[in-house]
């Protein structure tokens, strides 16, 4: 796009399907904060319903120009967050929103702490709708959000984020999400699965107070390759068909009734959880992490592996 507007939404609107978007750096959202959304260069949020700050509603990609760090999305006024579903709503197929390095800061804090920015009824950070398959979500910094994104739509990529100090990290509900190469942490719950076939890799899952990855329901999902630390319970798995939990490094979680939880199944299935790095000694104060069965079906985690996964993410910036 030649033509430059004062608004990501004024410039979505003027684009084409299949149109690229990009975002000089800045604040966007409440420009000067009075919860008007009606000066020169605010977002027009939707006014009926479910509001969303920003609404996606063709194929276009949209992406910042110098990064997630100087280029904010943010409704900045109290009042008004508590009506808000989401930052922005993704509600058309094959959008791309942020790629590394041209991502953005999507955030629902004013400054303050996360109880008062997260703990209210809207606020997601990014919600991806059913009607909307196969969008990409990345290099993007999300924040003191409620939900740091909900994907409801099938075959969504979520790839090269933070997810930070959210009240809840991530949250998959759609078919065959591919999350990748991620940061989340400082959550209640990491990652929530319940849509089938969620491809878990890549990524680092630390310091969540409940759950590193929650698996609900649906079958099919394959967590590998993660650095799942620090968090209360590192992975637990409530009720699918199938699922493996291989090649992650799972160590320091430390749940207050079970203790050192890495993995708990409370399924009917049986669970391939071998080939993990469940600690050793000299990490941490309780390092060695246990599996727990507590539903009908087994928990097979032999072998393990004796020495840590080399297991890293790139710098987001």
């Amino acid at each position: 796009m030649s033509a430059p507007c004062r608004s990501i939404g004024r410039a979505i609107e003027a684009a084409a399907a299949g149109d690229t978007v990009e975002v000089g750096p800045g604040l966007y959202g409440d420009v000067d904060g009075d919860g008007a959304f009606t000066s020169s260069g605010d977002e027009r949020p939707s006014t009926t319903g479910c509001r969303n700050l920003l609404r996606i509603t063709k194929s276009v990609t949209v992406i910042s120009r110098a990064g997630a760090s100087q280029t904010i999305i943010a409704p900045r006024w109290p009042n008004e967050q508590l009506t808000f579903c989401s930052i922005v709503s993704i509600e058309s197929s094959t959008v791309t929103f942020g790629t590394k390095d041209h991502g953005f800061t999507l955030t629902s804090s004013n400054g303050n702490d996360v109880l008062q920015a997260s703990f209210h009824t809207g606020a997601m950070a990014v919600l991806v709708t059913a009607a909307a398959a196969e969008a990409a979500i990345g290099g993007n910094f999300l924040v003191f959000n409620s939900v740091g994104a909900r994907i409801e739509g099938p075959d969504a990529v979520v790839t090269d984020n933070l997810f930070q100090s959210n009240y809840n990290g991530l949250g998959v509900y759609g078919p065959r999400a591919t999350i990748t190469g991620n940061a989340i942490e400082d959550s209640q719950i990491g990652i929530y699965a319940t849509g089938a076939e969620a491809d878990v890799s890549g990524n680092m899952i630390c310091a969540n107070r409940l759950f590193g990855v929650l698996l609900a329901s649906g079958g099919g999902h394959r967590v590998a390759g993660n650095n799942v630390l620090g968090n209360g319970i590192g992975v637990e798995i409530d009720d699918i068909a199938v699922g493996t939990i291989n090649g992650n490094n799972i160590f320091g979680n430390a749940d207050t009734l079970l203790g050192n939880g890495g993995l708990v199944s409370r399924a009917a299935a049986d669970i391939d959880s071998s080939n993990n790095y469940w600690g050793g000694p000299g990490i941490g104060s309780d390092p060695q992490d246990a599996d727990y069965s507590l539903g009908s079906g087994t928990v097979d985690s032999l072998p393990n592996s004796p020495v840590p996964f080399a297991i890293a993410i790139a710098p987001l910036k």
